[in-house]
């Protein structure tokens, strides 16, 4: 194989997978590439599920990784560019596509094999995986950074949901609401009345639901994590399932209630919950 000796430094430039590699390994690298496709806009190089055993590096165009969200949708997860490699889980661990790849407007591809990388000296295949090494640290790197944004994103919009339902509460209360799996901790909803309400699976970890009225309310399954329950009317309600944990529970009412494998630790105020009462 005869390639010039720029073309070869514009690979290790453009392609991280050959950092660091002289021309010689470069040379021997190209020469046992067992796949060249020529792909144009749209064309499927895999699917997602797919048995996974080669690995691609773009030398030219573009591929899009996409992954289904339910049978209708999917969702982009990259776009990678001329010097990108992906696939390179299957020669690791021969793990089905985890994502689907597209081509995107013309692509040439060149493929390595597993079978390939074991015919490779020591040297030569311990240069390839430092390198693959270094580009899913790259990609672990902007994927922590793109889960902290989300992280920031759900916390300002978790932080407005709290004040609306706050509002909403001092306005005239959230009768048979549903709140069922809200975060609502930290909330303040004293005096509020959530008769009939629904806050199954809700989380009110620290929330202030001092002499709320929450009678005939869904609560199942619900967290009340160093909840204020002082004074709350829980008459009624479908409390089964759920966990109150260094809740102050003084003068809390729960005559007719379901308590049903609700889980109860540590101290409750100085008057512990009325669970004398019919518990349905």
């Amino acid at each position: 194989m005869n390639i010039a000796l720029d073309r070869l430094k514009r690979l290790r430039e453009r392609i991280g997978l050959f950092n660091g590699f002289t021309d010689g390994e470069l040379v021997t690298v190209l020469k046992k590439v067992t796949e060249r496709q020529i792909l144009e806009d749209g064309q499927v190089i895999f699917r997602e599920g797919a048995p996974g055993s080669v690995m691609y590096i773009i030398f030219s165009g573009e591929v899009r990784i996409t992954r289904r969200l339910g049978l209708l949708h999917e969702e982009e997860l990259a776009l990678l560019e001329m010097g990108d490699c992906f696939g390179e889980m299957g020669l690791i661990d021969a793990s089905p596509r985890s994502a689907r790849a597209i081509a995107v407007g013309h692509t040439v591809l060149l493929g390595l094999r597993e079978s390939v990388l074991k015919e490779f000296d020591a040297s030569l295949a311990y240069k390839l995986y430092r390198n693959f090494a270094a580009i899913l640290a790259a990609r672990l790197r902007g994927a922590n950074e793109h889960v902290a944004r989300l992280t920031c994103s759900e916390r300002q919009l978790s932080s407005r949901y709290k004040t609306l339902t706050g509002r909403l509460n001092e306005l005239g209360g959230l009768r048979a609401a549903d709140l069922s799996e809200a975060d609502l901790s930290s909330s303040e909803l004293r005096r509020g009345d959530f008769r009939g309400a629904c806050f199954q699976g809700a989380r009110l970890r620290g929330a202030d639901l001092r002499e709320a009225d929450l009678r005939g309310a869904d609560l199942r399954e619900s967290w009340f994590v160093d909840t204020n329950l002082a004074g709350v009317d829980f008459s009624g309600a479908d409390l089964r399932g759920a966990v109150f944990r260094g809740t102050n529970f003084e003068d809390a009412l729960t005559r007719g209630a379901q308590l049903q494998g609700a889980k109860i630790t540590e101290e409750f105020g100085e008057t512990p919950p009325d669970f004398d009462a019919d518990e349905g």
